[in-house]
């Protein structure tokens, strides 16, 4: 059966079926009854630097990107801003076991740096090399969002609006 060129007339859908089913049942004579096996892996471990993991037939070996001989994705430099001696005193001194002060620049504030808490569980605990916090400050209302790094070190900051659900 040839196929129609001409789109105004009907295709035959049961003519296709039939069509189609006969040349299945067809190459079923044609192929073999049992396929080919599947490839087998390689056998043996990556190559690695140090140790080679211990596998049994059957488990998974986790391989981290050091034992691929991944690099490391390269860090964003820390933002710097300049402080006075002043503030650097004041800054320790309100530093506790459990809160960390950084020195940060919101861009809705303006240019003097004001003192972030954050949290150091926030940070430490991360498995993310940066780690998103935010801080609610202002008058009016705003948030600064400072991406820091595990030595509190800030890798980029944003300021936006804050809007209530409530207000609407």
């Amino acid at each position: 059966m040839e196929m129609q060129k001409q789109t105004d007339i009907p295709i035959h859908w049961n003519d296709t079926i039939e069509h189609v089913l006969k040349v299945y049942e067809n190459s079923k004579d044609v192929m073999p009854e049992n396929p080919p096996s599947p490839v087998s892996p390689p056998r043996g471990t990556p190559k690695m630097k140090g140790k080679k993991p211990v596998s049994k037939k059957g488990t998974r070996v986790k391989l981290s990107a050091e034992d691929l001989g991944i690099p490391p994705p390269p860090k964003k430099k820390a933002i710097k801003i300049e402080v006075s001696t002043g503030q650097l005193k004041k800054l320790s001194r309100k530093e506790t076991d459990e809160t960390k002060f950084i020195l940060i620049e919101c861009q809705i504030c303006g240019s003097k740096p004001i003192m972030m808490p954050v949290p150091k569980h926030l940070v430490l605990d991360a498995k993310e090399p940066v780690v998103d916090v935010s801080f609610i400050h202002g008058d009016p209302t705003h948030v600064l969002v400072a991406q820091l790094d595990h030595d509190f070190q800030v890798r980029r900051r944003r300021a936006s609006w804050v809007v209530y659900e409530k207000d609407y």
